[in-house]
């Protein structure tokens, strides 16, 4: 597991309590490889318009990963979020794991996108 991650580095993410340097993310690792994402979601409109202001101010400063503000995304908050967190896992990965392959490529279920051996 890897805990504690920047609140600068995520946007969508509550600021960790005690500590709003920090964000209330987590990464699950299986043998060096990233399996899970998994954070609790800012629902506080106002916070969350802070965050994307700073990202913007950082995309005109030429940080080309900055993305730009969903203001859709901040209009519907608005109207209210219940507390939410969740976790993307990978299933790819895992499966990558399982079967002793090196790429996700591997295991593609589309021949047409399989590297040709």
């Amino acid at each position: 597991f890897v805990l504690d991650f920047p609140a600068y580095m995520c946007p969508l993410t509550k600021d960790k309590r005690g500590n709003p340097k920090l964000s209330e993310r987590f990464e699950v690792f299986i043998a060096g490889r990233e399996e899970g994402n998994c954070y609790s979601e800012l629902t506080d409109p106002i916070e969350q318009r802070k965050k994307f202001e700073q990202q913007e101010l950082e995309r005109q400063h030429g940080d080309a990963e900055a993305p730009p503000s969903d203001e859709e995304f901040l209009e519907a908050i608005e109207f209210g979020m219940p507390p939410t967190a969740g976790i993307g896992l990978s299933i790819d990965r895992l499966a990558m794991i399982l079967t002793d392959n090196i790429t996700i490529k591997e295991l593609l279920a589309f021949p047409t996108m399989r590297p040709k051996k």
